[in-house]
């Protein structure tokens, strides 16, 4: 998860499921790739086997900061994704966590 910056990034969207087989969560992002970049690519992060999921937003924020980024920082740490936003953080325990470019 180093070839973006979290820094300044949108989430655009956040989709989960659950089924007898397990949890699976989906966000769709954009993160800058480099600090000289002058837009946002698209990222997917998807995390399988979800066992813990804790989010608060405060959509205002999002929507009022949404051209200059509404993510302050993001970080894995061992299977916990952090992902800190402007007043709000999302919190992700899962077996399996992968970024992907879209």
């Amino acid at each position: 998860m180093s070839d973006f910056i979290w820094h300044d990034g949108n989430i655009n969207s956040l989709n989960y499921s659950v089924a007898e087989s397990g949890a699976s969560l989906a966000i769709e992002a954009e993160f800058y790739s480099t600090p000289e970049s002058t837009q946002r690519d698209k990222f997917t992060i998807n995390c399988r086997d979800v066992t813990r999921f804790n989010n608060v937003i405060n959509f205002l924020e999002v929507k009022d900061n949404y051209s200059a980024g509404s993510v302050s920082n993001g970080y894995l740490r061992g299977n916990t994704l952090w992902l800190y936003l402007l007043d709000g953080v999302i919190e992700i325990h899962a077996d399996q966590i992968s970024v992907s470019r879209r």
